[in-house]
């Protein structure tokens, strides 16, 4: 499994070239002149939830020729953006069309176990689970070093469990070209921004919220073994609740949980939700920089963007870049 380091580009997506018809692949092969696309809808997220399509074809014979079967890889490629290796999930008859829908893991994925794992890294747990599922794995801004002397996966699906520790760590767990993609939020904090976005009070389109209620002022970690606690520099509230569950067993494991789980908590207080015309620049967990007169000005990380093809439009959910973790 790979490792990147702060330094290294995280490329959510390939540049192909910029064509502007919507094509489609069906295992590696461009089958666009085969079907007729009604519709076609990506959902590129991180954080807990996994890439999807949502594909609409007419012509369901023709579709229904290439003999699909659960786990089949599809693909889309329209102006520059690349969905990437998608896995056949479910075909849904509606109307004389087809609904297809296609997730960013394979059907392995969401098989439930229970697991113990002891004097294992990062990267290990990574791999282990990529490759339960028939995935590569990747991390990005993280030593895949980081030691877990001991940790339980609790009759949990790969992904279920990954995210959980992601959150621990303080990054997010994408899905994306057949692969886990493991990324440290303060690794896409620190990139350059992806592009910036001017914004004006009055866009049609654009809502923006904090809740301060929602933030910690700082979290203490407290196990047998250990405790440690992290602060929030730029947190209104003063809530600073104490952990007490986690399988910490070193104060700096401890440490390294508490900044983890307080930058993850600390993300949702605020965000910025913005649509318009299709823009292949968002992508999840890209950088974004936001030029504008309200709240919202300032740095962002995308969380979730949903591309519409046919109707040439984007949406992005996006989370306020925090720097005050200590």
């Amino acid at each position: 499994m790979k490792s990147r380091e702060k330094g290294a580009c995280f490329a959510p997506f390939s540049l192909f070239a910029r064509r502007r018809a919507v094509r489609l692949y069906y295992e590696g092969t461009d089958i666009t002149d085969d079907v007729r696309i009604a519709g076609a809808v990506h959902r590129d997220a991180a954080g807990g939830r996994c890439d999807a399509l949502e594909l609409t074809l007419e012509r369901a014979d023709d579709w229904y020729r290439w003999g699909p079967q659960r786990d089949d890889e599809i693909r889309i490629v329209h102006d520059g953006y690349d969905t990437g290796r998608l896995y056949l999930n479910t075909v849904l008859p509606e109307n004389n069309k087809y609904r297809i829908l296609a997730t960013g893991m394979k059907s392995a994925a969401r098989r439930q176990a229970s697991a113990a794992y002891a004097n294992a890294t990062l990267s290990t747990l990574l791999g282990v689970c990529a490759a339960e599922c028939g995935m590569e794995a990747e991390l990005y801004g993280f030593d895949g070093e980081l030691d877990y002397p001991f940790v339980l996966r609790q009759n949990e699906g790969c992904a279920a469990f990954l995210h959980r520790l992601m959150r621990w760590e303080g990054g997010a767990l994408k899905t994306f070209d057949g692969r886990f993609v493991g990324i440290s939020c303060a690794y896409a904090q620190s990139l350059h921004a992806a592009q910036t976005l001017k914004i004006s009070a009055q866009q049609a389109g654009f809502a923006y919220r904090r809740r301060e209620d929602a933030e910690y002022c700082g979290l203490k970690i407290v196990t047998p073994y250990a405790e440690a606690a992290a602060i929030d520099a730029d947190a209104a509230g003063d809530n600073a609740p104490v952990i007490n569950h986690l399988p910490a067993l070193s104060a700096a494991q401890a440490g390294r949980w508490a900044r983890g789980l307080l930058l993850t908590h600390n993300r949702q207080a605020e965000e910025a939700s913005v649509q318009g015309v299709f823009n292949r620049g968002l992508t999840a967990m890209a950088r974004v920089d936001v030029e504008s007169s309200t709240p919202a000005a300032g740095e962002w990380l995308v969380e979730e963007v949903t591309h519409d093809f046919v109707r040439k439009s984007s949406a992005a959910r996006m989370l306020r870049c925090r720097n005050g973790i200590r």
